[in-house]
Order: C-alpha cells, then sequence, then structure tokens
C-alpha cells in the first residue's frame, strides 16, 4: 500500500521533480548537489517535503542544497532547516528568492539549526522577507556554532544595516576559531588575561573591530602582539580608540607584518600625544613611507611614555629611519624622569625595574645604559636594577660596569635574557674584583659559554659579597663549569675566614688551623655546612696538626665529620671545638678515640653534651697517653671482658702482654708511641680491676711502676682478701 501510494505521488509530480527524486534516490558518488533552482514549475512547500522524504532512502554523497527561486513559504524553510539540522553530510543551504516571510518560526528554526547542526558551513537567504529577528537568532546562534562561516542576507529589507553588521561580526569570529574564544572573556573582564598573543591568525580589520569593542570593558590587558596578520589603516584606527580611553592600561603594542601605512602611522601618532600607558609600539616590516618622519618625530618630541618605538623594514631611506631613532632615544622622557629622580636622591625609587623595556636591536639599547649608568653614578638610594629582557649588549653591559667600580648601593642586578656574551661577562668579572657591594646577578638566557664562566670564576676567588649568581639556560655553559660556580657561591656564602684558610690548608703551609671566634662578634660563625667544606680539604692535609674551632655553631653533624676526617687523617692530633652545639655528635668522638691513638688534645667542653659521655671522652683520650696493650686491655675491661691474668711486661720496645703480639700502628687502636708502663697507667688499670674478683695473677715487671703504682696494686690486693694473688713487680 505504501510503495503504491508513493508512485501515485511520483506520477503526480512535475517532470523535473522526478528527475530530483530518481537522483536522490540513485545516491550516485558524483552527485554532491542538490540543484533544484531555477526550474521551470517551481517547487512549492509539498513538494520540498517530498524531496526531502526521499532522502531517507538512504542518499550518503549529496552535500549542498540549493532550493533557491522557488515558491516555498515559512512553512517549506522550516522543513528544510529541520532537515539539514539532522543530516550531517549537508554543509550548504540555499534559500535565495523565495519569499520567505519571517516570524517566530523561522527565527527559531534558524536559531534551532545552528545549535543543532555541527557541520553546516554556508548558508544564504537573500532577498526573502527576513526580519531583525530572524537574523538576531542567527546571531544568538552562532555564539556557540563553530561550523558556519558564511550566510548571507542580502535583499532583505527588513534586516537593518547594524543587525547585518552584527552578523558579520559573529561570522568573522567563526571563521578565526584561535581568535573566537578571547572576545567573551575580555568581554568579561578576565583578570588572567594580561598579554594577547594574536601572531599569524590573519585577522583583518573587521576582527579588530570586534577586539576593540571587546576591550571597551577591559582594565587589565597590558600588551597586544597582532604580529603577522591583515591588520590595514582602518584597524589602526580602531586600536587608537583603545588606546585614548581614560582606563587604558595598554602598555605593549606589536603591528609588524602588516599593511600599515603613513596613514595609520599619522593616527598612532595624534593619539599617542594624549596616551600615558604605550611603552611600547613595533612597527616593522609595515607600508610605511618617509612621510612618516615629520608626525613620528612631533609625537616623540611631546610622549613622555613611549620608551621603544622599532620601524626597521618598511620603504623608508636608512637616513630616515635614524632620524627616527634619533629622536626616540632623545625623547624617552619616562626614562629621563627616572633618571631625574635618581639624581635629586629620590628616597622612593630604591629599586629601577626596565624588564621587557627593549629599545630596538641597534644602537639604542645601549644609549639607555648609558643614561642609566649615568644616573646610578649619582645615586644614593637606588639598590637593585632590572633589565631582564631588554637587549643589553655587551657595550651596554660595560656601561654599567665602568658605573659599578665605584658604586656601594646596588646589591642585585638582572640581565636575563640580554645578548650578553663572554665578552661583557668578562668586563663583569673585571668589576667585580673591586666591587663589594654586588651580592646577587643574573645572567639567564644570554650567549655566555664556559669560557665565560671562567672568568667569573677566577673573579670569584677574590670576591666575597657575590651570594647568589645564576648562568642557567645559556646553551653553550657545561655542567662542569656550573659546578665549579656553584662551589665558589656557597663559598661565599660561608664565613669569610672559611675561605681565606681553604687554600692554605690545600696547599699544606699550615700546621695550626685557628678559625676561633673571641665571643658573640660581627663574624659569622662556623656551622655544619662550614665544616663539610672545610672536611673535603682537611682529608687530604699532610701538614695540619691542631684545629681551633672554638665558640662556633658546629652542630651534631659537624662534628661527626670532623671525627671522620680525623679517622682518617692521623696527622691531626689536636681538635679543640669548646663552645659549640656538637650535642648527640659525641658518639662519633667516642668511636674516634677508641679506634686511633693519635688524638692527643680533644676539647669538648659547652657542647651540650651528657656527664657521662663526657667521662667516656676524657678516659679514652687519657688513655691515647698510655701504651697502647694498656688501652687495648682497658677497652677489653670497659666491654666486660673479665681476664683472670694481667700480664704486662715490659721489653726493649715497650710494654707488650706476655704471648701476645705488640699492637701495630696500622690497627685502629694502634699507635706509634710505645712506652713502658708508670704508676699512672697502672692505677687506671686497678680502678677498672676493683670488680674482677677472678682476677689472680699480675705481672708488671720490667717497667716504671714505682712505688705509686705499687701501692695502688695492693690496694687492689687489699680488695679481695679471701683470693690468692701472685704479683711480679721485679
Amino acid at each position: 500500500k505504501e510503495e503504491i501510494q508513493r508512485v501515485v505521488v511520483f506520477n503526480s509530480t512535475t517532470q523535473e521533480l522526478k528527475d530530483l527524486l530518481v537522483m536522490v534516490e540513485a545516491d550516485e558518488e558524483e552527485n554532491t548537489e542538490l540543484q533544484a533552482a531555477d526550474l521551470r514549475s517551481p517547487l512549492r512547500d509539498s513538494d520540498v517535503e517530498i524531496l526531502l522524504a526521499s532522502f531517507g532512502k538512504g542518499n550518503r554523497h549529496i552535500t549542498s542544497l540549493n532550493l533557491s527561486n522557488n515558491y516555498l513559504t515559512a512553512r517549506g524553510a522550516m522543513a528544510v532547516m529541520r532537515f539539514v539540522q539532522n543530516s550531517p553530510q549537508v554543509t550548504a543551504l540555499r534559500l535565495n528568492n523565495n519569499g520567505i516571510e519571517g516570524g517566530e518560526g523561522v527565527a527559531r528554526g534558524l536559531k534551532m539549526l545552528l545549535l543543532g547542526s555541527e557541520t553546516i558551513q554556508h548558508l544564504s537567504l537573500d532577498n526573502n522577507d527576513l526580519g531583525d529577528d530572524d537574523v538576531q537568532a542567527l546571531i544568538e546562534g552562532l555564539k556557540p556554532n563553530g561550523s558556519l562561516t558564511s550566510c548571507s542576507v542580502q535583499g532583505n529589507l527588513r534586516v537593518s544595516p547594524s543587525v547585518s553588521h552584527r552578523l558579520d561580526q559573529s561570522l568573522t569570529l567563526n571563521r578565526h576559531p584561535k581568535f573566537k574564544p578571547f572576545i567573551p572573556r575580555l568581554s568579561a573582564d578576565d583578570d588572567i588575561l594580561r598579554t594577547l598573543e594574536f601572531a599569524g591568525l590573519q585577522l583583518d580589520d573587521l576582527c579588530i573591530e570586534i577586539l576593540v569593542e571587546a576591550l571597551s570593558t577591559n582594565s587589565t590587558v597590558t600588551a597586544i602582539r597582532l604580529n603577522n596578520n591583515q591588520v590595514q589603516d582602518g584597524g589602526v584606527g580602531l586600536l587608537c580608540n583603545v588606546l585614548d580611553a581614560k582606563h587604558c592600561r595598554l602598555q605593549h603594542l606589536d603591528l609588524s607584518h602588516n599593511g600599515v601605512t603613513v596613514r595609520g602611522v599619522r593616527m598612532l601618532s595624534d593619539v599617542l600625544l594624549r596616551n600615558t600607558s604605550l611603552a611600547s609600539l613595533n612597527l616593522m616590516h609595515n607600508r610605511i613611507g618617509d612621510a612618516a618622519l615629520k608626525p613620528l618625530q612631533e609625537m616623540l618630541d611631546r610622549n613622555d611614555t613611549l620608551m621603544d618605538l622599532l620601524v626597521d623594514g618598511n620603504p623608508m631611506r636608512n637616513d630616515v629611519i635614524l632620524k627616527v631613532y634619533s629622536t626616540s632615544t632623545n625623547t624617552q622622557q619616562k626614562l629621563k624622569q627616572d633618571l631625574r629622580r635618581l639624581q635629586a636622591w629620590d628616597a622612593e625609587l630604591t629599586a629601577v625595574d626596565f624588564s621587557g623595556q627593549a629599545s630596538s636591536k641597534s644602537a639604542a639599547n645601549d644609549l639607555t645604559c648609558k643614561l642609566l649608568a649615568e644616573a646610578l653614578s649619582s645615586s644614593h638610594v637606588v639598590t637593585s636594577v632590572n633589565l631582564n629582557y631588554s637587549n643589553v649588549s655587551d657595550l651596554g653591559l660595560g656601561m654599567l660596569t665602568d658605573m659599578l667600580y665605584s658604586n656601594t648601593y646596588i646589591h642585585t642586578l638582572m640581565l636575563d635574557g640580554c645578548c650578553i656574551t663572554d665578552a661583557g661577562v668578562k668586563l663583569l668579572a673585571a668589576m667585580l674584583l673591586k666591587n663589594s657591594t654586588l651580592s646577587y646577578i643574573s645572567l639567564r638566557h644570554n650567549a655566555i659559554t664556559d669560557d665565560g664562566c671562567m672568568a667569573l670564576q677566577r673573579a670569584l676567588v677574590h670576591n666575597y659579597t657575590v651570594k647568589r649568581l645564576s648562568v642557567d639556560h645559556n646553551p653553550e655553559v657545561s655542567e662542569r663549569s656550573f659546578m665549579t660556580l656553584g662551589y665558589s657561591i656557597t663559598l661565599n656564602n660561608e664565613p669569610i675566614l672559611l675561605k681565606q684558610v681553604i687554600p692554605q690548608v690545600h696547599s699544606n703551609s699550615l700546621t695550626v688551623l685557628d678559625c676561633s671566634r673571641k665571643g658573640v662578634d660581627d663574624t659569622l660563625p662556623f656551622t655544619d655546612s662550614s665544616i663539610t667544606l672545610l672536611c673535603s680539604v682537611l682529608a687530604h692535609s699532610r701538614s695540619l696538626t691542631h684545629i681551633n674551632l672554638k665558640r662556633n655553631r658546629i652542630g651534631a653533624y659537624g662534628g661527626t665529620c670532623l671525627a671522620d676526617v680525623m679517622l682518617s687523617n692521623r696527622t691531626i692530633t689536636a681538635l679543640d671545638l669548646l663552645g659549640n652545639e656538637v650535642g648527640s655528635g659525641v658518639t662519633a668522638f667516642v668511636d674516634l678515640l677508641r679506634r686511633s691513638s693519635d688524638v692527643q688534645h680533644l676539647d669538648l667542653r659547652e657542647n651540650g653534651i651528657e656527664a657521662a659521655l663526657m667521662s667516656s671522652v676524657s678516659l679514652l683520650l687519657e688513655l691515647n697517653h698510655h701504651p697502647p696493650m694498656v688501652k687495648h686491655m682497658m677497652l677489653q675491661l670497659l666491654d666486660g671482658e673479665k681476664p683472670d691474668k694481667v700480664e704486662l711486661t715490659g721489653t726493649a720496645n715497650g710494654c707488650t702482654a706476655i704471648g701476645k703480639a705488640q699492637p701495630s700502628a696500622s690497627e685502629p687502636w694502634g699507635g706509634s708511641t710505645t712506652t713502658m708502663l708508670t704508676s699512672r697507667s697502672v692505677g687506671l688499670l686497678c680502678d677498672e680491676l676493683y670488680v674482677n674478683t677472678s682476677l689472680t695473677s699480675f705481672d708488671f715487671s720490667h717497667n716504671y711502676v714505682g712505688d705509686a703504682g705499687a701501692e695502688r696494686v695492693a690496694q687492689l690486693v687489699h680488695a679481695f682478701p679471701n683470693s690468692y694473688v701472685n704479683i711480679n713487680l721485679a
């Protein structure tokens, strides 16, 4: 029944419509456009509905519908728009010359078409009866729609020029998808947007018009980069409105590689007579001729803000370009104003910040540095100079270093992202040999190599004030240079005395190292970090025997480092740490004294050490003044051993245990001194043997025990009256 009905409908249509239906149902690959315009029998609403129904057979190739010059009303137009909305393959629709009367239904259909279709790119509605409301619906639909880039509503007499222009603006945004997302953010005064990067987006004057409208309510943008676009004089005139606004905060404007002519320059020059925010204007590689010299010079003579004007690459004679730059450098009034403040010793101007204020890539940079150096030479208040990303060359840096030779106030110099090479760094290094104020220098993102770093390293050997030096992001600087400079800066952050003594220790020219403090004074104390650096050279010293580190702030870690060094380097026999903060680090010294007999003096008083541990240190230090075998036996007794015999007979080589070899100097508890047993040694042994009830024999023969030693042995024997003890004091 349905098939019979379809045939009846088909037979009732015109031959032209039959041909269209056959083409649609055939779905041939080469047929991509449904051409239903200028028919002998124009289509009506019912014909279009039949035609659209035929697409239900599965046509996949027709992407363009041309239904112009028919008799469609709002009903037929709505049907077409619903079809396109649900047909993702359709990208173009033409409904010109149909007499479609606009209204609420058509407006809603147009809006839904754009909201529902993500593929429609071209829409033509010329010479119908649409009104402003219908076109406004299109504009609303274009806000989320990103596909429609062409839409024509010409010949609709009820559409006003202003609404038609707003439609053109919306379509322009769709033709620039990278530009479109910024407009609502600018209109909302998004405080995150400070710099607008629109380089190379092919923006034209209509885009600039949209941008200017969005900026009319914005108070956060400070930089706009429009280089490599299609901005003409008309767009420049629109941007002048932004620069002329009272709330303008724009500081940097890049219009290089566009189509600006002398006319645009005249407009810019006029508005810059009043603008007080713009500091940088790039007009390179436009179509500006020699006639621009006069308006530019007049503007530069009166403008107090513009610091940087670039006009290279235009069809201007070289002498004209030089005159522009000459006027520009002579009229950098903001710089001059700051310089006058410097010369007047303005107490509020303690930091000079010209970061990002590149004059040009030629002599204007150096002139800025020259003027700045002259002003700073007489300033007694400026402590910081920031010239980051201002294209300072080696020559400009040389002018600044000449001033810094005698300046005693500036402690911060920042030169990141400039044009500095090894030649400029060597000038800076020579200045550091004389300057004693600079503490922070930043040279990142320049063209420095290992050669320049070596010059800085040699200067830092004699400079004690530079505490921070940044040379990272210089591709030609090796890891070794980074480490060498880092070591020098680390030394500069430690007490000056440490930096002075390290070369002497390294050269083995010292036997006594005195780094003590006489109390709380203005010298920096040694800390654990200082000791870490010192120990790196102490380990290799062959002349040093005595180290005095009284009244510093050496903690447990520093004490441990010193103990480890003394264990490996036995030429160091005396260490004075009175009045430090060693605390728990004493355990390292206990271990040192148990394993080494070379330490003859160790002062750990006033270090927050427990009394029991101090007693252990005193006892172990005392043992280092006795024969090695006495120390060995004492350590056994201290470790809880209970021998039944004590046999320490004297020999030509000193005191030794009977039946046992003399401990050698190479053993941890051995020593190089061979002495005989004395009454003092006997006393120490007897003090530990009082708790040993199994003792049966003493052999201290052939020593220097004497009467005092014999009395101590007798006292010990009396302590065990029930035991038989064999005593040999021959």
